[in-house]
């Protein structure tokens, strides 16, 4: 059986899109440096992506929209950001809110992508600034919690955790323990913001990736498929102001001029709060 490719590879077709100016424009967002991590492999795998999903662009760029405001939101709340599966997200040394120093940003990702997130950003004169640690980590495979604590996460502190464009890459066993409070060690006070697809998204691409490609990349969504159900499952796990929003909402709400798409159904964007044991 061919090994499933690892997850680092789906930054490179996701900074194909943020390095596109024009896009990027058309939704409200930006990003300077995403132009320096483009490759033929990235564009290869965007082009894939593209044909395969007809939102791949639209409802990618409208997320990094919303999770960037969500971020400038918060940037003076919280002294404690996690960003798991972090691939070549610049944000943090991009947004001005975060160049004070107030916050300590922790990004997880596989050590081979890290690595070479730190050599472009060198190659091109920029520095990781003292408050921004990489923390090499496999989420299927590693204790992550015991990283972050040894790099000086203060699990007694509210944090904000944040996961775009993960979830469907993940064990089962690997997202429930993400999503639970106590798999982090989170204090009450804590965010958890997530994009999710559907089951019924994530078999219907897989199914046309497996035509393409003779293999399936996405695993299941091991909550209610249902979003009432959903905030129930995460009201039992201890959060409270559970906000879910269908993708394609916003995106709608964000292009200018109105982007053109189909099969909008099955992205989901989540925010919620800890509310403590």
């Amino acid at each position: 059986m061919e090994k499933q490719p690892p997850i680092q590879i789906t930054a490179d077709g996701l900074i194909v899109l943020r390095a596109d100016e024009l896009k990027m424009e058309a939704v409200g967002a930006s990003d300077s440096y995403a132009s320096w991590f483009v490759t033929e492999d990235g564009r290869r795998l965007a082009a894939l992506a593209s044909e395969t999903d007809p939102v791949f662009a639209a409802f990618n760029l409208a997320r990094y929209r919303w999770f960037s405001e969500q971020l400038e939101s918060v940037v003076t709340t919280f002294s404690q950001f996690v960003v798991l599966g972090a691939g070549y997200d610049t944000r943090f040394l991009q947004l001005e809110a975060f160049k004070t120093g107030y916050s300590r940003v922790f990004e997880v990702d596989v050590a081979s992508t890290l690595s070479i997130k730190r050599q472009v950003l060198q190659h091109h004169g920029v520095a990781l600034p003292e408050w921004l640690k990489p923390i090499p980590c496999d989420l299927d495979d590693d204790d992550l919690r015991g990283a972050l604590e040894h790099a000086g996460f203060q699990p007694t502190r509210a944090s904000f955790i944040m996961a775009e464009g993960l979830f469907y890459y993940l064990n089962a066993d690997t997202l429930l323990a993400l999503m639970s409070p106590s798999g982090l060690g989170l204090a009450a006070g804590s965010v958890l913001q997530f994009d999710f697809w559907s089951n019924a998204r994530i078999e219907r691409l897989n199914e046309r990736i497996f035509e393409r490609r003779g293999k399936r990349l996405f695993k299941a969504f091991p909550f209610p498929k249902e979003v009432e159900d959903l905030k129930v499952a995460l009201t039992d796990l201890g959060y409270k102001q559970i906000e879910i929003t269908p993708l394609d909402a916003l995106a709608r709400r964000y292009w200018s001029p109105p982007h053109a798409w189909t099969e909008g159904d099955g992205w989901f964007l989540c925010k919620c709060e800890f509310a403590g044991d």
